[in-house]
Order: C-alpha cells, then sequence, then structure tokens
C-alpha cells in the first residue's frame, strides 16, 4: 500500500511487524516494529510482540480510564456546586444561571457563555445569564427567530459567522458578531414539554466542541431547566404569601377605619404599587360634581396633584373612569393619539402604560383608582383581577363610612331630640310647680338653653315700655 511503501522510502524500513493493541473487542491503537535491514522477525518475537501489545493495550486503557475519571470528577464537583446554588438561592434566578454558566464554560473549555430565556408570549428572548470576560449581555432582548424555535437538541457549529452573509444587519446576525463567536455549541431547555430557552457556549477559534462537551452541557442544561421551575414555584409562593399579606393588611385597615379612610387608601396604593411593580398609584374620591386626589403612593403621587379637582369627563382617565363606570387600560401611551385624555397625570408625568379602575356603588362612581408604569405592556390579566380586588375592599370601606356616618348622624338627631324633649318637660314643670315666679321660670330656661346649644352664657331680656330689662342670665 502507498502506506508502507511511503514508510519503507521514508524510514528506509525492510523488516516489519504489527499487532493490534484491543480492549474489549475494540482497537484502541497498533505496536508497530521495524527493522532497516531483511531480517524478518521469528515467531517467538512476534509472540513477544504480542504480549507487550497487550500491556500496552491495558497502559491506553488505564488512561483512559483516569482520564475519564478526573472528567467525572470534575463533573460531579460541578454539579453538587450547583445544586448548592440552587438550594441557597431558590428565587435568584440569576445567581444560579450564572454559576451554572460558569462551571458549563469552564469544563467544556469555552470562551465565553449565554442563557437566553424566552419572554413576552415567546416572541423575544432575553439574556438572562452572561460569562463572558469582555462585558456582560445580561438583560439585552433579542427577537425569537425560527432558528431559535427549531432547536431540540444540542446544535453545534464549526464557524456561527459562516452562517451570515457579510450584508447581514439584522438584530441577531449583529449580536452573534459583538459576541464574538467562531465555533458554538447550543442546548436547548426544555420543561414540562415546553421550550424555555438556550443555553450557548463559545469559543473564539474555530475549534469545534466535542460531542462529550455536548453530554457535559446537556447536563447543566437540565440544571437550568430545574433552576427556572423552582425560581418560577419559589416567586409564585412568594408572590402569593405577599398578596395575603397585603390582603390582610387591607382588610384591617378597612375594619378599624369607621369613618376615616385615609389609612385604607394609603394602604391600598402603597400594596398595589409594591405587588404590581408600578411607577405609583393614585385614589381620587367623588366630591360633589368633580373628583379629587385624596391618596397616593410612588413617583407619580406627586404633591401638587393631590387636593387637585378633576372634572368627571373624558379629559382624564380618572373622569372617564368615573363617567362610564368601566375599568380603563392603556397598554401603552405612545399608541394613544395626543386628544384621548389629554390631561391624565399618567400622561402628563411620562408614563407609558396606565389602569383605571372605579370604585361603583348602585351605579353610583365613588372614586377611582388610577396605576401607572414607566414600560409599555401594561398590567396582565392577573394584576387586573389582584387590584380590582383591592378597589373591591376600598370601596367596602367607603360604603361602611357612609353608612357609619349616617347612623352616627341619625344617633345624634335622636339623642338631641331626645334631650329637647327632656329639657322642654323640665321647663314646664318648672312653670307649673311655680306660676307666679316668673324669676324661676326664666332662670330654667337660660339654664337649659345654654346646655343644649353648648354655649358660654344664655339670657332673657323683657320690653317694659320702652326699655329692655334683663329677667334671667346662664353662665
Amino acid at each position: 500500500t502507498a502506506y508502507f511503501e511511503e514508510v519503507a522510502t521514508v524510514g528506509r524500513v525492510r523488516s516489519y511487524a504489527a499487532v493490534p493493541l484491543i480492549h474489549e473487542g475494540a482497537t484502541v491503537g497498533a505496536l508497530h516494529m521495524y527493522r532497516h535491514e531483511v531480517r524478518p522477525f521469528t515467531e517467538d518475537e512476534l509472540t513477544a510482540l504480542a504480549t507487550f501489545g497487550e500491556q500496552a493495550s491495558l497502559a491506553v486503557a488505564n488512561a483512559r480510564l483516569f482520564k475519564d475519571l478526573g472528567e467525572s470528577l470534575k463533573l460531579q464537583t460541578a454539579m453538587a456546586e450547583v445544586l448548592r446554588l440552587i438550594s441557597e438561592h431558590p428565587g435568584e434566578l440569576r445567581t444560579v444561571l450564572q454559576g451554572i454558566l460558569a462551571q458549563a464554560r469552564r469544563l467544556c473549555d469555552a470562551n465565553q457563555g449565554l442563557i437566553l430565556l424566552l419572554v413576552r408570549d415567546d416572541d423575544t428572548v432575553a439574556v438572562a445569564a452572561d460569562d463572558n470576560p469582555t462585558g456582560s449581555m445580561t438583560g439585552r432582548i433579542l427577537p425569537a427567530t425560527k432558528a431559535f424555535w427549531d432547536i431540540d437538541q444540542p446544535v453545534m457549529a464549526e464557524d456561527v459567522l459562516s452562517l451570515f452573509a457579510a450584508d447581514d444587519r439584522s438584530r441577531l446576525a449583529e449580536f452573534v458578531r459583538e459576541a464574538g463567536n467562531r465555533s458554538q455549541m447550543i442546548v436547548p431547555l426544555v420543561g414540562r414539554g415546553r421550550h424555555l430557552g438556550n443555553v450557548i457556549l463559545g469559543r473564539r477559534e474555530v475549534r469545534p466542541f466535542t460531542s462529550a462537551q455536548a453530554a457535559i452541557l446537556q447536563a447543566f442544561a437540565d440544571q437550568a431547566v430545574i433552576a427556572v421551575t423552582n425560581a418560577g414555584l419559589f416567586n409564585d409562593l412568594a408572590e402569593s404569601l405577599a398578596r395575603q399579606e397585603a390582603m390582610t393588611e387591607l382588610l384591617n385597615a378597612v375594619s378599624t377605619a369607621r369613618t376615616d379612610l385615609a389609612p385604607v387608601f394609603d394602604v391600598l396604593a402603597r400594596h398595589a404599587d409594591r405587588l404590581c411593580g408600578g411607577t405609583g398609584a393614585l385614589v381620587s374620591m367623588r366630591q360633589v360634581d368633580g373628583l379629587v386626589v385624596v391618596a397616593g403612593a410612588g413617583v407619580i403621587a406627586k404633591p401638587e396633584i393631590r387636593g387637585n379637582a378633576i372634572p368627571i369627563d373624558d379629559s382624564t382617565l380618572f373622569g372617564a373612569a368615573a363617567k362610564h363606570r368601566e375599568i380603563i387600560h392603556i397598554r401603552n401611551w405612545d399608541d394613544e393619539p395626543a386628544e384621548r385624555y389629554p390631561d391624565a397625570p399618567s400622561r402628563r408625568f411620562g408614563a407609558k402604560s396606565a389602569l383605571t379602575i372605579p370604585m361603583v356603588r348602585d351605579d353610583v362612581a365613588l372614586g377611582v383608582f388610577a396605576f401607572s408604569r414607566d414600560v409599555p405592556g401594561g398590567y396582565t390579566d392577573a394584576e387586573v383581577s389582584l387590584l380590582k380586588t383591592f378597589v373591591d375592599q376600598a370601596t367596602v370601606a367607603v360604603d361602611n363610612a357612609r353608612l357609619l356616618i349616617e347612623i352616627e348622624k341619625r344617633n345624634t338627631e335622636l339623642a338631641e331630640s331626645l334631650e329637647l324633649q327632656t329639657a322642654t318637660g323640665a321647663i314646664l314643670a318648672l312653670i307649673s310647680a311655680n306660676p307666679g315666679d316668673l324669676r324661676k321660670v326664666f332662670d330654667g330656661i337660660v339654664a337649659q338653653a345654654a346646655r343644649l346649644c353648648d354655649a358660654d352664657s344664655a339670657s332673657i331680656s323683657r320690653i317694659e315700655g320702652d326699655e329692655l330689662v334683663l329677667q334671667a342670665t346662664s353662665y
């Protein structure tokens, strides 16, 4: 063959013998022997060569086993560190993903790592973690391309730049160029049958990843899926507990408010702003024919807004919500024409989205709650439902306060009526007991009048001829 011709010519080989190195039925190499003169190897020498070949096979197997064992120990150590991160930081997804990425990049001998997660109804991806010595890309948003979606198993590119034309100026192409990778490996993050995102490792030179490294990255990807799932469960639980705490505090405020509603409004605005991640919440109450801002929280709760009269018309979200007695949701102020709600505080102070919920009782708007955010997109259905529950509780508080005020007013009227009847009875008794003694009667009248009217003094004067003569006084 050409090989042996080259060996004979270049190496000046005349006699040659070789035995294969076999381990567990597989050929792992060969042991060669040469002579520069024509002197064939004997049977004994070939037997010895075979024995040495067996020893070499064991040496190769042992070396591979040692290397595999070393890599296994490294992987076990890395996995133990990842599990520690997951257990110690259940709700801190970024911390866990950063740790997973660092371990994967180190074991797979990569220059850079990224974890991308699908966001915004699966039409974009965000850089959730970035292990890049040259600068962070965490938080960057990219379109979720078809190439991103079509990945259902590890994908390795020998030179990722070759996938894009030189004149391709798409966001994805620019992102890949900015990252600076040549060889790249991508493993999908799949949890509960849903594509959650991708984990990516890259090298700055053309040096393809191996299938063994793909298996290692897959192991880390599985841990990343667990971390994402755990973080979601933990955050759902934490959010649920926070909402329960907020509702408990709100109910306590409602139960103790009686006629002072300020604590109820303050609690509601504060918790609504915190739980829904907004830039502020405002509370307005109906007074005569308009609305007045009485409470607020967050950056939108400017001091100059409080006490302002707001007409019940379509010039503001407050007025429109009260006028039409319905929820109004602005998902992006930039998409709204300038003439729509031109005087809305959220629009004037630079908010990007807003939500107003009226307090309605017996088809009458008692007031309006307004919430805003400095990012477009508005509020989710779950957030709207939560805020509607808060507003319903505030409506109960307002209704209770009005009922208490009416009861107290009625009680006061009844008490005053009873006291007047008692005082009148006392005066009539005094008149009947002293029919000829006007002084005693007048003294009794001024005393009762001063007491019932909470006056410091009272007096009675009588006209006698051209003069007004003092008859009785009470101090």
